[in-house]
């Protein structure tokens, strides 16, 4: 009988096999080895940070309680770890570089406490161990930036590991956190309501920052017609409707003062001295239309005023209607002293009586926005709704007596009929005559004018002003008309 012998392949197949033993035992055998070293560089830094403890701990008795000054460091380098004159003492080896950081007598920890090799860094029971100190991150991140209405632009900033994620949360707590990824050291932001936020950063190596603060809010209406419109015509005034300060004021008429509120298309007529926002209906009301008094009132100062004049009457019932019976509009609407009843002119002296007080005939008139109480105790009036002044229609560009484009005004009321101004005119005198009050109105067809019509109905134009701590978008054009929030 023949013996029969291994073939090569079969040989073959066997070195294989016992290469790929020994190759998977020496990886293993490796790691092991890898591990060891690395198990006991971390003890031997252990053992210098306990080190550090001792020296502490004696300091504190030897001193009976009174504190150093903190931080105290030792630096190694590879025979020693000293501080001034004093060194550490431990077992093991000395670390080749890095230093032994004693924070308080609560905290001692090494940084970048390296053998060469292995590097090390935290407190004993916080030990992190890498394989160089290049890949050691220990600061946290940074973030700062400002708020531009609900847009946060953040700048995140690490210098070692780098960014990995940023987060904005409504809690001062990175816990509740829901991380966006990026690399990005600039981000813009965008929330969708007003409020306080607080933005987190995270590095590569999980380090968070501390919180940045930034407050969510939209311009209000005022601030933004201002920001859009840097260039606007004012006026300074020394007693404004309730508030000193300086009014900015809409001429002619403006492709860009649009405002969507109520339901209805307004015009921003100006911003007031304290920044709430004054707006004309951009079409006069003719239904219903108003009288501005029932009958013929005699010499009656009273009767001259808009305070006591069905007109008001009827712009108080319009508002209600269209604006106070919803709180969601009431709200946003400014009430207080924003309309002056005061005389501010006249047209005409001949045949007139005005009670006590003395206005200026209109040539010699310069509006100013005051509003100083008169001689009949009349001045400012607290309301919600009013409508135009003299001053303010001179100075969106009517003259007296001084016929105007149509296109040429922010609003629209119909060829040959007139709206009502708030501003008292006269009572003509009877001199054989019936007695008649004259009412300012304006027209297209003859600009700024007295009108004998006071018993007669006429078209009026609501005006009101809007809060000052309401917020708005839009650019005020017709297609992106300002809104409010």
């Amino acid at each position: 009988m023949k013996k029969k012998g291994f073939t090569l392949i079969e040989l073959l197949a066997v070195i294989m096999i016992l290469a790929i033993i020994a190759l998977i035992v020496g990886v293993t055998i490796g790691n092991i080895i890898e591990k060891t070293k690395k198990e006991a560089f971390r003890q031997s830094v252990v053992g210098v940070i306990q080190s550090g403890e001792n020296y502490i701990a004696k300091y504190l008795l030897e001193s009976n309680g009174n504190e150093p000054t903190y931080p105290i460091t030792f630096t190694c380098d590879g025979e020693s770890c000293s501080h001034d004159e004093e060194k550490l003492t431990f077992n093991g080896a000395v670390p080749k570089s890095g230093s032994l950081v004693i924070v308080n007598r609560k905290d001692v920890r090494s940084l970048y406490l390296t053998d060469g090799k292995y590097c090390t860094a935290g407190t004993k029971d916080n030990l992190l161990l890498e394989n160089s100190c290049a890949d050691i991150d220990l600061t946290a991140p940074t973030v700062t930036g400002e708020a531009d209405e609900r847009t946060f632009k953040l700048n995140l900033i690490d210098n070692e590991s780098g960014i990995a994620a940023y987060c904005v949360t409504e809690t001062d707590d990175s816990s509740s956190c829901n991380w966006i990824e990026t690399t990005d050291t600039y981000k813009e932001h965008t929330v969708n309501k007003n409020g306080t936020f607080y933005i987190f950063a995270k590095d590569k190596k999980d380090n968070v920052s501390n919180s940045l603060s930034l407050n969510a809010f939209l311009l209000s209406l005022g601030e933004r017609v201002l920001r859009n419109n840097p260039n606007l015509a004012y006026k300074t005034t020394t007693n404004g409707y309730g508030v000193s300060g300086t009014t900015y004021y809409f001429t002619g008429n403006p492709t860009n003062n649009y405002v969507s509120f109520a339901g209805k298309t307004w015009r921003v007529l100006r911003v007031n001295e304290d920044l709430t926002t004054r707006l004309v209906l951009s079409t006069a009301i003719n239904n219903p239309k108003s009288k501005w008094y029932a009958t013929r009132p005699g010499y009656n100062a009273a009767a001259l005023y808009y305070s006591n004049s069905l007109l008001k009457q009827t712009l108080d019932s319009w508002y209600q209607t269209n604006i106070g019976s919803n709180q969601a509009y009431a709200s946003k609407v400014a009430t207080g002293s924003y309309f002056c009843e005061a005389y501010q002119a006249i047209n005409t002296t001949q045949d007139t009586w005005t009670g006590n007080a003395t206005p200026a005939e209109y040539y010699n008139y310069t509006p100013t926005l005051n509003c100083n109480t008169d001689g009949n105790g009349y001045g400012l009036l607290n309301a919600s709704i009013g409508t135009l002044t003299y001053d303010e229609a001179i100075l969106m560009g009517m003259q007296a007596g001084r016929s105007m484009a149509t296109n040429s005004l922010m609003f629209t009321i119909p060829d040959s009929d007139y709206i009502r101004l708030m501003s008292p005119h006269r009572i003509q005198k009877a001199n054989g005559l019936p007695v008649q009050n004259w009412v300012f109105d304006f027209s297209t067809g003859l600009g700024l004018d007295q009108n004998a019509g006071g018993t007669y109905d006429k078209n009026f134009l609501p005006v009101i002003n809007i809060r000052n701590d309401v917020g708005s978008e839009g650019s005020g054009t017709t297609g992106d008309m300002y809104t409010l929030n």
